[in-house]
This record gives structure tokens, C-alpha cells and sequence, in this order.
């Protein structure tokens, strides 16, 4: 908040210098198989770990609960590094495992249906499954059509989660992730070797949006 914010209490404005450090690692594996006639199998696999593993927050603000009125943000004497149990995020960690398959499908000269499946399990949230269809008709030497089918997922971050001790707003960390289920239609058209003409129809459907709420 500005300068003289909340009626004059914090005459240098209501500050927060939250500061954090992550670690990511992964391996993930993949194979092709075509001994299958027409067909091209991709098989793959892999995990991930995601460690925020050290934050640390200099403010100038509390906290402090008043009857009647709640949690209301108050003034510190000056800037100071908060402690464990007043800071904006804690240390957390998260596995990621997940497995895909995908299949490419010549099902006429000129013609390919791509079908794949992607299953991610979340330590702290649980489960996910995810297909996707594309059917690509080839009509000519330098015009292709697509139609596309998808579904998708964004996991929520920690601070959708674990957020607290902000004046903004606080995590939940019940929330499940956002989803996203697309179709389009593309058509494609290479006029010339330095110019490309495309034309695409879609529709994207959007659930279990993370927004913020009021706390009653």
C-alpha cells in the first residue's frame, strides 16, 4: 500500500519484501515403437520434485486480532524480518509422476489421427488425466486441414495454496486444479515458401476457475 495508507498508520506506505529459493528436479524417459503398420507408438514416463525450501519476508505490518472486527493489519515500529510463524509462505514441497502415451495413426494416404493420454499424480492434490485427438487431412501439397481436441490442466502454485500473513489475500490448501477443454479447427495454407496463411475456429471451455472470495 502507498505512503499515509490505512488512515495515516504507516506513514512510509504498508511494505513486504518477501524473498524465496526453489529447487526443481526431474528425469522423464521416452521410446518410439513402429513396428506396428501405420501406425508410430510413443510410450514415456517421469516425475519431478519441486522444493521451495527456504523463504524469509522483511515488513513492516502485523496481524492482530480485534473482536468484532477480525484480523486487521497493524504497524510495526519499523522494517523487520518476520518470524517463522508470521511470514507469507512456509517451505513446501511437491512429487510430480507421470506416465504418456500417443499414437500416430495413418489411417489413409493423406490422412492422420493422433491420439495420446498424459496421467500426472500429485503429491498433494491427487490424480489428473488428460487426452488429446488430432485428425490432419493432408488435401494438397500445400494445404492441410486440423481438427483438434484437448483437455488440460493447471496444477495450483504454492502460494494458490499455502499464502498467508498477506494483506491481499491467503491460500487454501483444498483447492484442486484449474481445467481447460479446447476444439479447434485449423486450416493452414502455404502460399509460398515465405508466406503462410492460417484460419483457425475454436472454442475453449474453462472449469474449476481459482479465484479469490471474500472471508465471511
Amino acid at each position: 500500500y502507498p505512503k499515509a495508507s490505512l488512515g495515516g498508520q504507516f506513514p512510509d506506505g504498508v511494505i513486504g519484501a518477501p524473498a524465496k529459493s526453489e529447487r526443481h528436479l526431474g528425469w522423464s524417459v521416452a521410446g518410439v515403437y513402429t513396428g506396428w503398420p501405420q501406425h508410430r507408438l510413443r510410450l514415456g514416463a517421469g516425475a519431478e520434485n519441486y522444493a521451495l525450501y527456504q523463504t524469509q519476508e522483511q515488513k513492516n505490518f502485523d496481524f492482530v486480532f480485534r473482536p468484532g472486527e477480525g484480523y486487521v493489519v497493524t504497524p510495526l515500529p519499523g522494517v523487520a524480518l518476520a518470524s517463522a510463524e508470521k511470514i507469507f509462505l512456509t517451505p513446501q514441497s511437491r512429487h510430480l509422476s507421470y506416465l504418456i502415451a500417443q499414437d500416430e495413426w495413418a489411417i489413409a494416404p493423406d490422412w492422420t489421427l493422433t491420439g495420446g493420454v498424459r496421467f500426472d499424480h500429485f503429491s498433494d492434490f491427487g490424480n489428473t488425466t488428460n487426452p488429446r485427438l488430432a485428425l490432419v487431412w493432408k488435401a494438397n501439397y500445400n494445404i492441410s486441414t486440423k481438427l483438434l481436441y484437448g483437455r488440460a490442466f493447471r496444477a495450483p502454485s504454492f502460494t494458490d495454496q499455502y499464502l498467508s500473513n498477506n494483506p491481499v489475500a491467503t491460500g487454501n490448501p483444498l483447492v484442486r486444479p484449474e481445467k481447460i477443454e479446447t476444439l479447434e479447427l485449423g486450416l493452414g495454407w502455404q502460399v509460398r515458401p515465405t508466406l503462410q496463411l492460417g484460419w483457425n475456429l475454436f472454442r475453449y471451455q474453462m472449469t474449476d476457475i481459482l479465484h479469490y472470495v471474500a472471508n465471511q
